[in-house]
């Protein structure tokens, strides 16, 4: 018997606010079932098909774009509303919550109370102009003229597998039924709808007009999509045959792994006190810090532990608890959890959930459904209802006035004095780097969204080859405001040869690259040559090190009258076969001698040595290498008497069998002879 079918599609509904988008979403969760629909979420669009694609085939969102463009795995599909009615039903909605509930609602109210008059600033994305600013900004998100981002955002819908207009809504539903092979409603029953509201032509003639300059641009857009619908439609159904029959049936699945959290809460540490394997019948003692950035009149914390098969063996919260967590102002808080661990022997993860509860329901703020994993050593027989039923308590307090959250304000810089020479594909590499936080705000690493030292490489073109580069942890976790730091950046170099571009910057997992908020980031041009090849190192390289002497602003290396090694470095990988060191510069024994060598782990491997006679401009060293080596070494030592200036150490391969070392007299240049 053939199995029934369920949707096997990809589909982003960009759900715009106040459009008839929680209907429709409740329509195609009926439909098609909770496993294959997501609900309503919030998010960047590259981010909600990262943590949902590869779990829901309809994501249903307020999508966020940057720039990325339409993914091509994807239809996309959305509905529009009269800008002007649209606007009103937004500004009501919200008039229609509690004023603590939204912080917006001071300033709606403001606006509407004004007649326009007041000022839009908090809320003008939602009132002017949201939708041309809303598809403008899929394929870039660089300012533009007025009538760049119309035609931008004109061009980019008409990308759109499906569109249509909450005013026409059962066309609309019919084409989107069309669309997934579905058996088209009767009805879609309208939800969330703003029932205390004026009617367009309802307002004075002075506010209607003041949302009409507000919204010039979505005007024109909807009307220009208005003329354009019914051909459109046309051409939509004779891409799609009529359905005959429903093809799929809804599949309803159980929620898998969660993590969720929203701007207003940071998650800043969690522990499993004592040891992660403890035995039945001793306590298990979580601790926790999370900061709230706005006050929460009724906060309500739940813990959730899951066994090594994935389900669900225990849970509750501070209200199945009566432990009601009132009135709980904007900071920092530190909470304890103490729960009898009388669980069967085996492995378990605990994860938590924050939630604001209101008159009818809860607003959740946090879920996070692993954060911990524990074991339990030995197993007891225990009777009970349910799959387990463990004593529990709870004790939450604020503990400072604090108010961590993911970074918005990353104005800052990233600088680094470093010089480097030729690098070899792949080549792992330490770069001194100095981060300074220009910004307002306090960057602090996260639980959930720790901050990162990172990089992204770039050919001669500007074009990014490698855009997830290494990462490097902020150190201790935070850096204030006004502040900076000193730290190596870890970089592991390309693997093709050719001229680049390192980007570096700090970037927020899951949040942001901090140059998408105001970063500058740190720009340098390197050279990565193929393996066995020729590799240049300048005497300012910070793989070449000294213990004596200075370096001039030419970046030279230059003896100083002490005796010791002038350099020595840069602990590179070497192939094996036959090779030559050539140390460039000035060199005049004077009253003192010159020596060099090439060494290898630590200097108890050496594989050529010579010293300097008179004076020259290069001192070459030929030897070989029978295997490669992962720390070649060419130092460089003076004596006191000694006049030496170093430009450059190159390593270069020879086809032919290592000669003697070769000491040229010094010259005003140095000839093609001398640098082979």
């Amino acid at each position: 018997m053939q199995a029934a079918r369920v949707f096997p599609g990809r589909v982003i509904f960009d759900h715009l606010p106040k459009t008839a988008g929680t209907a429709i979403n409740a329509w195609l969760r009926t439909g098609l079932g909770n496993g294959c629909v997501t609900t309503n979420l919030i998010g960047n669009h590259r981010e909600l098909i990262s943590r949902y694609g590869g779990n829901y085939s309809v994501i249903s969102a307020h999508v966020a774009f940057y720039g990325e463009g339409l993914d091509p795995r994807y239809q996309y599909v959305t509905c529009l509303r009269e800008p002007i009615d649209r606007a009103l039903s937004w500004l009501y909605f919200v008039l229609g919550h509690d004023e603590h509930a939204l912080p917006i609602w001071a300033a709606a109210r403001h606006f509407v109370a004004s007649e326009g008059e007041g000022q839009v600033n908090a809320i003008g994305h939602h009132i002017c102009n949201p939708y041309v600013e809303h598809f403008a900004a899929i394929d870039a998100s660089v300012a533009a003229s007025d009538a760049e981002k119309l035609a931008r955002a004109l061009a980019t819908i008409e990308r759109y597998d499906l569109w249509g207009f909450q005013e026409a809504l059962p066309e609309f539903v019919d084409d989107f039924a069309a669309l997934l092979g579905l058996q088209a409603p009767a009805d879609v029953a309208r939800v969330n709808v703003t029932r205390e509201r004026p009617a367009v032509d309802a307002i004075s003639a002075s506010f209607r007009q003041r949302l009409e300059e507000l919204n010039a641009l979505d005007l024109e857009f909807y009307r220009i999509l208005r003329g354009r619908y019914e051909k459109a439609r046309r051409q939509w159904q004779r891409q799609r045959p009529a359905v005959a029959a429903p093809g799929w049936v809804p599949f309803d699945q159980q929620r898998g792994e969660r993590i969720f959290d929203t701007p207003e809460f940071a998650l800043l540490s969690v522990k499993l006190e004592g040891e992660n394997q403890c035995t039945v019948g001793s306590v298990l003692s979580f601790l926790l810090e999370f900061s709230l950035a706005v006050p929460v009149a009724e906060l309500e914390i739940g813990i959730h532990i899951f066994d090594q098969d994935g389900r669900w063996a225990f849970g509750t919260n501070t209200t199945l608890l009566d432990q009601a967590l009132s009135n709980r102002q904007a900071g920092t808080y530190r909470e304890h959890w103490a729960v009898a661990a009388e669980l069967p022997e085996g492995d378990y993860t605990a994860g938590f959930a924050f939630a604001e509860r209101l008159e009818g329901g809860t607003r959740e703020i946090a879920w996070y459904d692993k954060l911990l994993d524990f074991r339990i050593t030995r197993r007891i027989e225990t009777q009970s209802a349910g799959y387990v039923s463990l004593p529990a308590a709870v004790d939450c307090r604020r503990i400072s006035d604090r108010i961590v959250q993911p970074v918005m304000d990353a104005q800052g810089t990233l600088r680094s004095a470093a010089v480097f020479g030729d690098l070899i594909p792949g080549e792992c590499l330490s770069l001194p780097v100095d981060l300074t936080n220009t910004s307002a705000q306090d960057w602090v690493s996260l639980v959930v969204h720790p901050i990162n030292l990172s990089y992204r490489w770039l050919d001669e073109q500007g074009h990014v080859t490698v855009a997830e580069g290494e990462r490097t942890p902020l150190p201790s976790g935070v850096l204030c405001a006004g502040a900076g730091v000193a730290m190596a950046l870890s970089v592991r170099a390309p693997d093709y040869p050719g001229r680049y571009r390192l980007r570096a910057m700090p970037v927020q997992e899951l949040v942001c690259w901090f140059d998408e908020r105001g970063f500058r980031p740190l720009e340098i041009d390197m050279t990565v040559v193929a393996t066995g090849q020729v590799r240049h190192f300048p005497a300012q390289d910070v793989r070449l090190a000294s213990l004596v002497g200075h370096t001039d602003k030419l970046g030279q290396r230059i003896s100083d009258g002490r005796a010791g090694y002038l350099l020595f470095g840069p602990y590179v990988k070497l192939s094996g076969g036959n090779w030559r060191a050539v140390f460039s510069g000035s060199f005049d024994t004077q009253g003192g001698s010159i020596r060099a060598d090439v060494v290898a782990e630590k200097g108890t491997r050496c594989f050529a040595q010579g010293e300097v006679e008179g004076s020259c401009s290069t001192l070459c060293l030929d030897f070989v290498l029978d295997t490669p080596v992962e720390d070649l070494e060419a130092r460089l030592w003076v004596d006191a008497g000694a006049i030496v200036c170093i430009n450059e150490v190159c390593l270069e391969p020879r086809q032919q069998k290592a000669e003697p070392p070769v000491k040229r007299k010094r010259s005003n240049k140095i000839s093609a002879k001398d640098r082979k």
